[in-house]
């Protein structure tokens, strides 16, 4: 290489490492993406759900409980979340699916509406514990 191209080359590589510099500071794996992991709870109208949620990629599993006047009842759940959606199933031993519809509205709170097993349309929040 030329002198004169053996210089320009390194002045290229530095500039384009000052600007690579300068542009960091933050994670290197990118901004985190919010999760459903953890604890959820929420109540609307005499009714009460918590749920305990695990969350692989987009494949959501967990437990947790709905609780009215006519007692309380455990859940089981499963289902997806692909930012910010969030839908859910869950299963009451002697009862219809009931189905949770929604959106992660912070990284902290989602809203929805809940379908099925007498619910029809039952918009609620939750929130993370």
């Amino acid at each position: 290489m030329k002198p004169r191209n053996l210089l320009r080359h390194i002045s290229f590589v530095a500039v384009v490492g000052l600007a690579l510099t300068a542009c960091g500071g933050g994670d290197s794996n990118g901004p985190s993406r919010p999760n459903l992991d953890g604890g959820w709870s929420g109540s609307n109208a005499g009714i009460t759900l918590t749920m305990a949620l695990n969350e692989n990629r987009s494949s959501v599993t967990g437990d947790g409980n709905i609780t009215s006047i006519n007692g309380s009842f455990a859940l089981t759940i499963s289902g997806t979340f692909a930012d910010p959606s969030v839908a859910l199933t869950m299963s009451a031993t002697g009862f219809q699916d009931l189905s949770f519809t929604g959106s992660l509205t912070s990284g902290t709170s989602m809203t929805g509406t809940l379908n099925g097993s007498g619910f029809n349309g039952f918009s609620i929040t939750l929130n993370k514990n």
